[in-house]
């Protein structure tokens, strides 16, 4: 009897079963790397929606000093960063958004703070609840930035013909 397990590749020793033992050893790894990467995308998930539930909190309880202020900022992390920006002042002139909103919001917001009726100054302990509920949203967008940096920077090598079309950015998310 002629051995073709030479020719095929394939040495004696595969040729029991632990050829079959071994093929999924081998493939273990990219296995683990997509279910991190399917992981981390379900995580980004659920981050955004409890930044959502927090959005809906803080337009709750801010909406007593700033009821407009949801309206003229929609995204809620920068709704986060300018609510903890502003607490109780009643001058928005004075307070640099630079680094949130866009000039025109800058100005709109301003003009409408200015033209509102004098609300009174939420009380110590819900602005202290109110920045609290701020920081968690800004650190879970700070985390789910770091996840999709994790998983953009794998992306190419669990898939990387979808990676070198789209971009390991679209190819992580359409991988979730």
């Amino acid at each position: 009897e002629v051995n073709n397990s030479a020719a095929w590749g394939a040495t004696p020793m595969q040729e029991d079963g632990a050829a079959a033992a071994a093929a999924p050893a081998a493939a273990a790894p990219n296995t683990t790397t997509d279910n991190i990467v399917t992981t981390c995308n379900a995580l980004s998930q659920e981050i955004d929606s409890v930044i959502v539930d927090l959005h809906t909190y803080l337009k709750h309880k801010y909406s007593s000093r700033f009821p407009e202020l949801a309206s003229l900022v929609p995204s809620p992390v920068d709704y986060a960063k300018v609510v903890k920006l502003v607490g109780n002042s009643t001058n928005l002139t004075s307070i640099n958004f630079d680094n949130i909103l866009p000039p025109a919001t800058v100005m709109v917001v301003s003009v409408t703070a200015a033209g509102e009726n004098a609300t009174q100054p939420l009380p110590e302990d819900t602005l202290a609840s109110i920045r609290e509920a701020c920081d968690v949203c800004l650190r879970l967008d700070a985390d789910k930035a770091a996840i999709l940096a994790f998983v953009q920077a794998h992306m190419a090598g669990v898939a990387p013909n979808l990676s070198a079309i789209v971009g390991t950015e679209v190819a992580s998310k359409l991988m979730g």
